[in-house]
């Protein structure tokens, strides 16, 4: 069975299960984004930092594809990435790569690369994202730019350096890795990520 998440009170599948396999590719139009905490699976344990001690954060990418499993099938995917480690790296490679902060319109591409030994002995998934620039029926409805304003300060003064730090949040909010937000909007900002291995 598909993994669910609810969102608005409708049930989306996962775009990936424990069957999916490596080279298994997933492509959709970003329908939007939140963020929900980190558990860990099978226990529902919230998944705690041990360099911050507070919990972990994933974003959920809902995206529109072409796949129909059954009749009640509406296309609907959900894409879970990890603020954190190597999976916040490759999507952070990814908005390099693109050049530009995903939104509503925009076209993922996931690719399940493999699995990898951590250093902690856990096998995990390797994960390769795309980015795609597509259709904006709307300017500034973006979810991703939504979340971003929510979390950054009340008052934004229209100037060069808000806009960097504007960006800059709405980076942090799709777990891009602090390294690559600094390339983005020239900040200079510390790694909050550490090691793969959180």
């Amino acid at each position: 069975m598909f993994e669910e998440f609810t969102q608005q009170g409708e049930k989306t599948r996962a775009a990936f299960n424990g069957s999916s396999q490596p080279g298994d590719t997933v492509t959709g139009t970003i329908t939007g984004s939140r963020e929900v905490p980190a558990t860990e699976f099978g226990t529902g344990k919230p998944v705690i930092s041990k360099f911050t001690g507070k919990q972990l954060m994933k974003t959920v990418i809902t995206i529109q594809t072409t796949l129909r499993d059954d009749p009640d099938d509406d296309g609907l995917r959900g894409v879970w990435i990890k603020q954190w480690g190597d999976q916040a790296r490759a999507f952070g490679a990814a908005v390099r790569d693109a050049g530009f902060t995903p939104g509503e319109g925009d076209v993922l591409t996931v690719t399940l690369k493999g699995t990898k030994e951590t250093k902690s002995g856990f096998r995990e998934k390797v994960w390769e994202y795309k980015l795609t620039r597509g259709q904006h029926t709307v300017a500034g409805t973006s979810t991703f730019t939504q979340a971003a304003q929510q979390s950054a300060p009340a008052q934004h003064a229209q100037t060069a350096q808000t806009d960097a730090q504007a960006k800059a949040d709405q980076l942090r909010a799709l777990g891009v890795p602090e390294s690559e937000i600094q390339r983005l909007t020239g900040g200079q900002q510390a790694d909050p990520y550490g090691p793969a291995d959180f």
